[in-house]
């Protein structure tokens, strides 16, 4: 009887040892595999904003150099135009994974990941533009500079019915605005234009064939200044206004965006593995409870066991006092007898 009442309570013990141990395992598996999950939605955020200062930097470096690199409107590819690029296309991805992320843990600010997307490429589409614009501008030989330089250098071959003066004095407006950005300049270029023009148009020495040379080289050479200037003005690379000051500003807003994103991000992630260690809390003293039900039963079988057994040997004692008590008497009979 014992032995089949130590059985039970093995088997019984043993169920619920597994059973314990592989809810536990499994319980802290969960947790664990979450927790790593909500941490790495941090590490995105994190990694997002590295990824942008490192664009920023790119960014800083090809204004830097690319600008007054022959090379670069010659062949019109920088490999910091191709690290810029795939340095977004990680941003965008990561940007999917964020949001892809914030659904399955239902936190709720898809719109701020749309917005801040929204903001990405904005900027991106900037960088796009303005890199266009350089190469539309030229430097040296190339673009409407390299126009406007070739334009230059045809007026100075003609300096003998222009003036070399004259020609000085319109290269030094055009550099001086290139440089300080100045309105006054491009003024002063265009007044001298003005003037150049009105005393070629009187001049009688001069054969008209050779007056309507100069002139048109005049006109070209203008428009393509005036070209320039536009483009300059659009850029805004030494004014720090125009597209420049616009993808300043997107990089701005883009951080502002990323940094509550941030913030709302480590807000919901700290809330949900607090949640998740109530509820691993929880299945923990659940589990206490439920411990106390074995043992209940142990107690019970125990106390059965225990109970069966003094009820057998009772009548066993039983026959035993009465055969003492037999014995007794036929020992006072025989007493009596003799």
């Amino acid at each position: 009887m014992f032995s089949t009442v130590k059985r039970k309570i093995f088997l019984v013990l043993f169920l619920f040892v597994l059973g314990t141990v592989l809810t536990s395992v499994t319980a802290f598996n969960y947790f664990v595999r979450q927790r790593d999950s909500l941490s790495n939605i941090n590490k995105k955020t994190e990694d997002m904003h590295t990824l942008l200062l490192q664009d920023m930097h790119l960014m800083h470096q090809f204004f830097e150099s690319e600008t007054i690199n022959p090379d670069f409107f010659e062949s019109g590819k920088s490999d910091i135009i191709i690290k810029h690029n795939q340095v977004c296309d990680q941003i965008i991805k990561v940007c999917g994974e964020l949001n892809l992320a914030q659904q399955k843990n239902h936190f709720k600010i898809e719109d701020s990941i749309i917005n801040l997307k929204h903001n990405i490429l904005v900027y991106t589409g900037l960088v796009d533009n303005i890199i266009r614009q350089i190469l539309r501008r030229g430097f040296k030989d190339y673009g409407v500079e390299g126009k406007m330089r070739n334009y230059a250098h045809q007026l100075e071959a003609n300096s003998e019915t222009i003036g070399l003066v004259n020609i000085l004095q319109l290269r030094r407006h055009e550099k001086d605005f290139i440089i300080r950005q100045e309105e006054s300049y491009v003024n002063k270029h265009a007044a001298l234009v003005a003037d150049i023009q009105h005393t070629i148009e009187g001049d009688t020495k001069t054969d008209s064939a050779k007056k309507e040379k100069v002139l048109q080289l005049l006109v070209s050479y203008n428009v393509e200044f005036i070209k320039l200037v536009a483009i300059e003005k659009r850029l805004g690379l030494r004014s720090y206004g125009g597209q420049k000051k616009a993808i300043d500003r997107k990089c701005v807003t883009i951080e502002a965006s990323l940094s509550v994103l941030q913030q709302i991000f480590s807000k919901k992630v700290e809330a949900a593995i607090l949640d998740m260690e109530i509820i691993y809390l929880f299945i923990g003293v659940l589990f206490i409870l439920i411990s106390l039900m074995p043992a209940v039963f142990i107690s019970k079988k125990v106390a059965r066991a225990v109970s069966g057994a003094a009820n057998n040997s009772e009548p066993r004692k039983n026959n035993s006092n009465a055969a003492e008590q037999t014995f007794f008497e036929r020992s006072d009979l025989k007493t009596q007898d003799v």
